[in-house]
Parts: structure tokens; C-alpha cells; sequence
């Protein structure tokens, strides 16, 4: 009679076929290791299982992995490279938004992968303690803005560790960003007028200097949100 199959193997054989059924990419390559979550190519890169798995721990991998499948299926490279900016913050702001773009229309597509990404939020917000920010710092508004168009669109409110945070912070953006924001929701499913749009965003925001030239991009992609969280 054959053994049962070690939970943590189950764990990773039922998550690369999630991953690749949500990708729409059957020959991705998915690997399990220890030096974070990324995506390289075709080659999904995903923590490995810890040694006891309960239900946390599941739904953190899986989190993670559909946030990568999201990205294969819904971000084209090229179109990413022809307006990604220069300068580290719009950088930072762009590359932030594109991710939520991609996570945004798989979760309204998937209510399970939905489910996965905002526990996987939830737990990047309080693992950098967001509920303890109170005042405005320059090196939160990629993620705020993040928060914010997702919750465009989405409908989705930021998670409560971040609630605060994004509030110190709405009432200043609504005013420079309202009208240019909104225009992202019926447009999240053109990549190409999607960035195009958020290059108007960055650009709202004084930081048209960061947008003079496109900046390089490697062909290995990291998730900022999935690495967070793997590393925790």
C-alpha cells in the first residue's frame, strides 16, 4: 500500500496547478525554494511550505502564488517597459499600480483568489505597521496609492491596519488626483491606456522630472506584495 502523500508536498503540487490554471499558462514552470517570491519568465518562483502547515500558512502561499499567476495572465512586458518611468519613486508608484491592476481583475474574476489576496494584504499591512502610522511619509505613497485604486477598483476599503494611514493621506490626494483616478476603473483591462493614464497620475503629483525617460527592466520580476509576505 502507498504511503500518503507528506502534507507539504500536496500543499505544492495543488498550488502549481492553481497557479498555472489561473496564469492560463500550462507550461509554466513553478519552483519552490527559499529565496522569495518572484517571477522570472515562465518560471513562477513561491516560498516553500513551512514544516507545519495549518490553514494560515495555506492561505498565505496561496495568496502569494495567485498574485504571480495574476501577473502572467493579465501584464504584458512590453507594454510595461514602453511607459514604465525613471526615477525610483514614480517607479515605485507605477510598478505598485500595475500589480494592483492585475490583482484587480482576477479577483473580480475568482472569488477564492479574491479571498487569498485581501489575507495576504492584510497581513503585508500589519506586518509593516501601518496601524501605527499616523502622519504622512513620502515613502508610503506607493502603497497608499496602491490602497487607493484598488479600492476604485474594486470597492474594496484598505485593510483596517492601514486604514489610518490611508487617511492621512486621501483628502491631500483627492484633491490632486481625484478626477485622474477615476478614470483608471473603466480603462483596468487596457493594459497599454492603463498606463498611459497612471503616467497622468505620477505626473499630478510634481514628479513629471521621474518621467522624462523610460527606465530599464530586467526580465525577472519581483512581487512586491507576495515577497513581503514570504519573507515574514
Amino acid at each position: 500500500m502507498a504511503s500518503a502523500e507528506p502534507t507539504s508536498d500536496l500543499l505544492k503540487r495543488v498550488t502549481a496547478a492553481a497557479c498555472k490554471a489561473i496564469a492560463r499558462h500550462k507550461d509554466t514552470a513553478i519552483q519552490f525554494g527559499h529565496a522569495g517570491a518572484s517571477l522570472g519568465g515562465d518560471t513562477v518562483h513561491l516560498p516553500a511550505p513551512p514544516p507545519q502547515v495549518n490553514r494560515a500558512a495555506i492561505t498565505k502561499l496561496r495568496g502569494i502564488s495567485d498574485a504571480l499567476a495574476l501577473r502572467l495572465r493579465y501584464h504584458d512586458e512590453a507594454v510595461h517597459k514602453r511607459h514604465a518611468p525613471q526615477g525610483k519613486e514614480a517607479r515605485a508608484i507605477f510598478e505598485t499600480i500595475e500589480q494592483v491592476r492585475c490583482e484587480s481583475l482576477g479577483a473580480q474574476r475568482f472569488s477564492g483568489v479574491s479571498d487569498n489576496l485581501d489575507a495576504l494584504l492584510d497581513e503585508k499591512c500589519r506586518a509593516k505597521g501601518y496601524a501605527g502610522v499616523t502622519e504622512r511619509k513620502e515613502a508610503d505613497l506607493a502603497d497608499v496609492l496602491g490602497l487607493m485604486v484598488r479600492q476604485h477598483l474594486t470597492g474594496k476599503a484598505p485593510p483596517q491596519a492601514a486604514e489610518t494611514m490611508v487617511e492621512t493621506w486621501r483628502q491631500w490626494l483627492d484633491k490632486r488626483l481625484g478626477r485622474e483616478m477615476s478614470k483608471l476603473v473603466k480603462i483596468a483591462d487596457n493594459q497599454e491606456a492603463f498606463a498611459t493614464q497612471v503616467e497622468g497620475v505620477i505626473e499630478a503629483l510634481d514628479l513629471v522630472d521621474d518621467m522624462d525617460a523610460p527606465a530599464d527592466s530586467d526580465d525577472d520580476t519581483r512581487d512586491d506584495d507576495a515577497e513581503d509576505a514570504s519573507e515574514e
